[in-house]
């Protein structure tokens, strides 16, 4: 059990990197594209290569998350999808054409996220582990 949550953990960390370059390339591609203000300029979007690596990337990001949680419980895999804010805000920041900024106030929250996500992470590998431990035969009952 707990190389399956620690390999899920690998995993999931994929899926914020594809999530999170998702993110970007879409931004990044609708940037380019102009502002979509009509059904043709939406269907329109979907012919820009950076448009269509994101979804690429989300399709990818999904096909791996389904694989994640047919392994392990979704309310430890899906908090960590969370950990996509954080790597957007700094993705955002970080690209040439974004240069988004990110206001103390959003890094207190990015830093909560963090935390949270850790604690889950922290909390599901101390049972996976407290769950691997043999038990002694003879030994009493917890009450």
């Amino acid at each position: 059990m707990r190389g399956t949550v620690l390999t899920s953990v690998g995993l999931l960390l994929v899926c914020v990197a594809l999530g999170t370059t998702a993110q970007v390339m879409l931004k990044v591609g609708l940037n380019d594209y102009g502002k979509i203000n009509s059904l043709s300029r939406l269907f329109g979007a979907f012919l820009q290569w950076r448009v269509v690596t994101g979804f690429a990337l989300y399709g990818i990001s999904s096909l791996l998350y389904i694989t994640i949680i047919s392994r392990v419980d979704v309310s430890f895999a899906y908090p960590f999808i969370a950990l996509t804010y954080i790597g957007v805000a700094i993705g955002a920041r970080l690209h040439p054409q974004l240069r988004e900024s990110i206001p103390p106030l959003q890094v207190v929250g990015l830093t909560l996220i963090f935390i949270g996500v850790s604690l889950i992470g922290i909390a599901k590998n101390q049972q996976a582990h407290t769950a691997a431990r043999p038990q002694t035969v003879g030994a009493a009952a917890p009450r």
